[in-house]
């Protein structure tokens, strides 16, 4: 079946997702199926499909991406034939939903920590707010515990703090108070809730940019994502903030505050979307105290399953963006009792640094009791493979 186009005058996409047709040369019926294509944007609110190999524009409200195949069923024919986009899609499930409303508003802890160093010392600070920044600052592990202390930050980051609730509203012994206090989600709810006291709110506007520099490259909490380095806020921008009045920075700090809440929240909603047959993974930001400053380290657990005869392994993936040395993204990988390293680095004199020190990796590993297996050392950096198909759901351009 083909088209006269000569005879096609009008064809809009009206906010319903409706295709008029002004008296098309064929004969339809109600209720007939067919099949279109969208073949290209030509502005904000035009597109070109494909019908039976005839290319047609169409107005539109809605975002259809190029390749996007749909199906239309023919609604009403006469002086004006109307075609109804049908969709194949299940309507979204309240995570779905919650993960929409946060993922647009997300952003790494970065920008939030650089507030709270500036704000830590700031004389005119209300006593409240600057308890509790200093209650968060003092609640993050250093660089050096890290290794030693992993699980524990792991567990206080706010990914687990729901169900870390659930437990001491059953077994109170199980969950002491102190692990509730220091998780990161219940911090930065208290600190919201005191600013809000104070009239002081987040933007309704996602992603408000008022003191904050917006990571290009950046590790969203989804599948496929890979951790990229947080960087630090420029020095300008920080002598900038400092120089606020104390109002306005309370109010950039409800912000970030905000920013890394939705971050955590993200994080929890894509985790919760994985069906129980998929591997386990886990994707975060590990606030730390370095010795210059405090780090938004992002990390990615996951576990990669062989074959049925073989035990899963385990793999922890992180990034850094370090003074001397430039951006580094690692993976460690356990089997058994044997321990697989690869570091990529954007700075070929960083992969020379780190191959002359491979026999202290081998010592290290071997003072755990465990065998370095392969120690793999590769330039540039690994890019995100998050599949933005997906993002049809949440209205998102990535």
């Amino acid at each position: 079946m083909a088209f006269d186009i000569g005879a096609v005058q009008n064809v809009r996409l009206n906010p319903v997702q409706e295709l008029k047709l002004a008296k098309p040369a064929v004969d339809l019926y109600v209720g007939q199926i067919l099949k279109s294509v969208v073949v290209g944007a030509l502005k904000d609110d035009q597109v070109t499909i494909q019908i039976n190999g005839q290319n047609i524009n169409a107005k539109t409200a809605h975002h259809f991406a190029p390749g996007e195949v749909l199906d239309v069923k023919v609604l009403q024919i006469g002086e004006e034939t109307i075609l109804q986009v049908l969709s194949d899609k299940a309507p979204p499930s309240p995570i779905q939903t919650a993960l929409a409303q946060n993922l647009p508003r997300q952003a790494p802890a970065t920008a939030l920590l650089a507030t709270l160093n500036t704000l830590a010392e700031h004389p005119n600070l209300p006593a409240n707010i600057k308890e509790q920044i200093n209650s968060i600052l003092a609640s993050l592990p250093t660089i050096s515990q890290l290794p030693k202390q992993i699980m524990q930050a792991v567990n206080q980051s706010g990914l687990f703090l729901e169900a870390n609730l659930l437990t001491a509203a059953h077994t109170p012994a199980a969950v002491p108070p102190a692990v509730l206090t220091a998780d990161l989600k219940a911090q930065y709810l208290n600190l919201l809730n005191t600013l809000a006291q104070q009239g002081i709110t987040p933007p309704s506007k996602p992603m408000a940019t008022t003191g904050y520099e917006m990571v290009e490259n950046d590790s969203l909490p989804l599948p496929g994502a890979v951790p990229q380095p947080h960087h630090r806020m420029e020095p300008k921008s920080l002598q900038s903030m400092a120089d606020m009045p104390v109002e306005k920075l309370l109010s950039v700090l409800s912000e970030h505050t905000e920013h890394a809440l939705a971050r955590i929240n993200t994080s929890q909603y894509s985790h919760l979307m994985k069906t129980p047959d998929q591997p386990y993974s886990l994707m975060l930001d590990l606030p730390v105290r370095t010795p210059d400053g405090q780090e938004a380290i992002p990390l990615l657990i996951n576990e990669e399953h062989q074959n049925n005869l073989m035990p899963p392994r385990f793999s922890i993936s992180f990034a850094l963006s370090l003074n001397d040395l430039g951006d580094l993204q690692g993976t460690v990988t356990l089997h058994q009792n044997t321990i697989d390293i690869h570091i990529n680095a954007d700075k070929p004199a960083t992969l020379d640094i780190l191959q002359d020190h491979h026999d202290e990796f081998s010592k290290l590993v071997n003072d755990l009791g465990l065998n370095l297996g392969a120690f793999g050392l590769h330039l540039g950096l690994e890019d995100n493979k998050i599949d933005g198909s997906r993002f049809s759901l949440l209205d998102l351009k990535v």
